[in-house]
């Protein structure tokens, strides 16, 4: 049975008794019982508001639960109940009341943590979510059944229950109690349970996390500080149910959210009022009231931890003085740690922490004391510190505070300092005050590097971080050049990677993004730094070769993109130091094999081969790069490439943009075939990035005289190539023109000379980009073109009847060219419109037929056809006049001529001649009839060869051959 209001509909507390009013309204409470079927509270009445089953008493609930779990339906139970001897209802109840026992242990452990929070809501839900489950197995009882809480303090109870309980939420009302009783170790399950979803925990964890004794262990809770703000203001607006609904709970949210910094004077006001000591002080933490702040000095560790802290940061110090003094280590550290916060001297604890520095045992403690003294240091202070420092082997931090420019110390006296901290290997970068005095300018420019020699390899890296704040403050360029000398120096890997480090962000402070730096590998740089190229390398070949340094971080980044700036100045002054360079081609060689960043590996294979283009170390660094394997890289196989280029003069490709036009040309006739390859390669680059886009007409010239002079067959084949694919149209392809050739070439008579040679080559006659192009040379003039072309030839005279005999060596040959024989097709074309000229019209026709009297010769047709234009072409001589009688001008008595003989009179050459035109014109007419014949192809070839045969006889016999 329980009593709940009828107003506000709140269970009362378990202390409510009969007769009594709300605890939270004040209204009339009524009386509820637990229904035996669905367990639900409903009123004290006959039968159940929610399932209608008959209200049992309550002593004969445990009865009815288990006859319900045995399977009767709600309307029986109270019937058998009534019917039952007694002695079975108790037993009914008696096991029952082992069930009832397990939920009142689990739910008294709730009740116990309760005690501990402000919400009182969690054990009746609890006890409200078992009781259905009622009875359970016996495997759950006895899983449920709970022993006995252990005796001892509070915070032991409470670690118990969380040990022993199978409930989550059981678990985490623990944590809260936990954290609530000053268990530390609870905070990060606290702050998780403030996360979870269920509104009850949630608002009891904002009120444990906001409270003054967490923030004072743990600070700000900045992760939590927006979540914890939003439910705290639900709790003072009352919008949630419990805890919010109590007023001193409200009043806790309120100074929880003052101490987040967001203060309702009047309630937190009203907090300081309260008769809760927590909840005072808290509200006295939030307002900064000063009397009860110096009363909680008087309170627990924590307490004037937390009061002293105020205080200090109030600027009410003298107050603090006893705590400090009195208190144990735990409280000291704490407030002399604000007071250091704080960073303003504190006279009036002067005593007391002079006292702390030669009195304590904790070396943190007396540090932070003497760090608030130095702030303010009185000279008669100073011994007693120095002699604390000393005999507590504190000495350093002591003298670090020592440093400070509140310390106001004389400059000599603080260069003393600093050389003997060097000496004694005090000279560390965390020491108090010491990295100031350097931006401040109290120690010179020059003291690190007039010390850095002899000190050890800890207090270097100290030293080249205090030359970093030099540098910062000043930019001294002594300075500067000195931590670069330090990087390319006889030091250590850890020592060279420090110095970097030092210019690497100094460089950054100034702006440089990337924090190169002005260090590039050209010979204006290298002087400003080293004096001379011939003392950098040594220096650039001791840190190349050490494996450690070139693994360093930082290191190898530099260095590739040290390495890959060197300029062509640069190079040449390398080059010239034989000794300096020899050593560096050693390193760089033996460190491109190494197991380094690829971007470096990179960058030293680049540098070693543009070294190596020197003839002196060419050999040897070629050897070296291909004993290394890296073929697929691209800077490896460009190396390479550079170096073999470099052979033949040849600069790397990167820098073909700016040769001049006649580069090939001025170079080609000395160099082997395989740098003549290498020069195409450039003339095809020239061509393709040629200025404007207009390729250089030179260039194309000297790749066709290429292409047509002897030599090796590739390398013609190449030259001619390119022409034909780069050459603009009208330059690449053209007829046998004397313009176009000009043009193209340059003087006709050379080019005709070249051509026959050209045409008796079986290499360009095989391949198809020649083929085309003399196919296209002598395609089938125009009349008014073969007059011109014929004129041309004759005046250049030999190389003219040596181009035609080489047409007709063309149209002889058995050989296989490309593209089907179209080319001795278009040289007998050619021939039959040029080879009608009276200087070599008679070799032509007797060539012709020779050509066609051979059985085997394949283009018979074709032949016959130019053989038939060209003998057309042959004048018949005027007849003979008939004998005259009388006398005249060229008779004599007898009335015959006295006129010579002409040539065709004495022996018949024009009727021979006019024979021999019907032959062919017969001979035409059966070719026409044959090939239009339906007759095969083979058996047209075979008869067409037989009449020319039968033509050929005719003809020799004709002319008595």
């Amino acid at each position: 049975m329980r009593a709940v209001c009828d107003g506000c509909g709140h269970a009362q507390p378990p202390d409510w008794k009969a007769g009594d009013l709300c605890s939270f309204c004040g209204k009339a409470v009524r009386r509820d019982v637990r229904c035996f079927w669905c367990v639900k509270w409903v009123p004290a009445a006959k039968f159940c508001r929610s399932c209608g089953a008959v209200i049992v008493e309550e002593r004969l609930f445990g009865a009815a639960r288990m006859l319900k779990d045995a399977g009767t339906d709600r309307f029986t139970i109270p019937k058998q109940l009534v019917e039952f001897d007694a002695d079975q209802i108790e037993n009914f109840s008696r096991i029952y009341q082992r069930h009832a026992i397990a939920v009142a242990r689990h739910v008294d452990e709730v009740r116990v943590l309760e005690g501990f929070l402000r919400g009182k809501s969690w054990s009746t839900a609890l006890e409200d979510q078992l009781i259905p489950q009622l009875p359970w197995p016996e495997a759950v009882l006895a899983r449920m059944t709970a022993a006995p809480l252990p005796p001892g303090d509070d915070l032991r109870v409470v670690m118990g229950i969380e040990v022993a309980t199978p409930f989550a939420d059981t678990r985490a009302l623990a944590w809260l109690a936990r954290l609530r009783l000053g268990d530390w170790k609870a905070h990060d399950q606290v702050a998780g349970v403030f996360r979870g979803g269920d509104p009850a925990m949630r608002a009891e964890a904002a009120l444990i996390l906001s409270g003054w004794r967490v923030r004072e262990r743990f600070g700000h809770a900045r992760d939590l500080a927006r979540e914890l703000i939003a439910e705290l203001q639900a709790r003072v607006a009352g919008s949630a149910t419990d805890p919010a609904s109590d007023p001193e709970t409200k009043l806790a949210a309120s100074v929880g959210l003052a101490l987040l910094g967001l203060v309702d004077q009047d309630l937190v006001r009203a907090a300081l009022a309260s008769t809760n000591r927590e909840l005072a002080f808290g509200a006295a933490l939030a307002l900064g009231d000063l009397d009860r702040l110096r009363a909680g000095l008087a309170g627990d560790d924590l307490e004037r931890i937390a009061a002293g802290n105020a205080l200090i940061e109030l600027g009410v110090i003298a107050p603090v003085a006893e705590p400090i003094r009195s208190s144990p280590l735990e409280v000291q550290r704490e407030l002399v740690e604000t007071l250091v916060r704080r960073k303003e001297s504190a006279p009036e604890l002067g005593e007391t922490l002079l006292g702390i520095v030669e009195s304590t045992t904790d070396d943190t403690l007396r540090e932070r004391a003497a760090r608030i003294l130095c702030r303010g240091l009185r000279p008669e202070w100073a011994p007693r510190i120095a002699r604390a420092a000393r005999s507590s082997g504190n000495e350093r931090s002591i003298l670090q505070s020592m440093l400070s420019e509140q310390a106001a110390l004389p400059a000599d006296a603080l260069i003393d300092i600093v050389a003997h901290m060097v000496e004694n290997g005090l000279f560390t970068t965390n020491q108090y005050g010491l990295m100031e005095t350097a931006s401040r300018g109290a120690i010179p420019d020059g003291f690190v590097p007039a010390r850095f020699a002899g000190a050890d390899p800890p207090t270097r890296a100290a030293l080249l971080r205090y030359a970093e704040k030099q540098l910062e403050a000043r930019g001294d360029e002594a300075l500067h050049r000195f931590v670069m000398s330090v990087v390319f120096g006889p030091f250590t890997a850890e020592t060279r990677a420090a110095a970097w480090w030092v210019l690497h962000r100094w460089y950054q402070h100034q702006g440089d993004r990337r924090g190169e730096g002005p260090f590039r590998f050209t010979v204006a740089c290298v002087c400003r730094f080293f004096g001379s190229v011939a003392d950098f390398l040594p220096r650039l070949a001791a840190l190349i070769g050490d494996h450690a340094t070139m693994k360093e971080v930082g290191i190898f980044e530099f260095m590739a993109t040290f390495l890959g700036s060197v300029d062509d100045e640069a190079i040449v002054a390398i080059q010239a130091e034989e000794r300096g360079a020899d050593e560096l081609v050693a390193v760089l060689l033996a460190a491109a094999a190494g197991d380094y960043w690829p971007y470096t590996i990179e960058s030293m294979i680049t540098l070693v081969s543009r070294i190596g283009a020197h003839p002196r170390w060419r050999e040897r660094v070629i050897a070296g790069l291909e004993a290394i394997g890296k073929h697929g890289n691209h800077h490896y196989d460009l190396a390479l490439r550079r170096l073999r280029l470099s052979i033949h003069g040849i600069p790397e490709e990167s820098r073909w943009d700016a040769l001049p036009g006649d580069f090939v040309a001025s170079r080609f006739a000395s160099v082997d075939d395989v740098g003549r390859g290498e020069l195409l390669k450039l003339a095809e680059h020239q061509l393709i990035h040629a200025p404007g886009g207009v390729p250089d007409q030179g260039l194309l010239r000297f790749l066709l005289a290429t292409a047509l002079r002897p030599g090796d067959p590739g390398i013609r084949l190449e030259a001619l190539h390119i022409h034909q694919e780069r050459a603009p149209r009208g330059s690449g392809q053209f007829a046998l023109d004397p313009r176009a050739v000009e043009h193209a070439f340059g003087g006709f008579a050379g080019f005709v000379a070249l051509l026959p040679a050209v045409l008796d080559d079986a290499s360009m006659l095989s391949d198809r980009v020649a083929a085309r192009f003399l196919n296209e040379l002598l395609a089938d003039p125009t009349p008014a073109n073969a007059k011109s072309l014929t004129k041309a030839l004759e005046q250049i005279g030999d190389p003219g009847i040596a181009l035609v005999r080489g047409a007709i060596s063309l149209v002889a040959s058995k050989r296989s060219v490309h593209d089907d024989d179209r080319l001795r097709r278009a040289a007998l074309r050619w021939l039959a419109k040029m080879g009608a000229h009276p200087t070599w019209r008679d070799e032509v026709v007797a060539a012709l037929a020779d050509i066609l009297a051979d059985p085997t010769f394949d283009l018979s047709v074709e032949g016959g056809y130019a053989l038939r234009d060209i003998r057309a072409t042959i004048p018949v001589p005027p007849p003979s006049p008939p004998p005259r009688s009388g006398t005249g001008i060229g008779t004599g008595a007898s009335g015959t001529s006295d006129a010579p003989a002409t040539p065709g009179t004495s022996d018949g050459y024009a009727e021979k001649y006019q024979v021999a035109q019907r032959l062919g014109r017969e001979l035409q007419e059966a070719m026409a009839l044959l090939m239009a014949g339906p007759a095969s192809v083979e058996e047209k070839m075979r008869e067409g060869t037989r009449l020319s045969e039968e033509f050929q006889a005719r003809v020799k016999e004709l002319y008595g051959a």
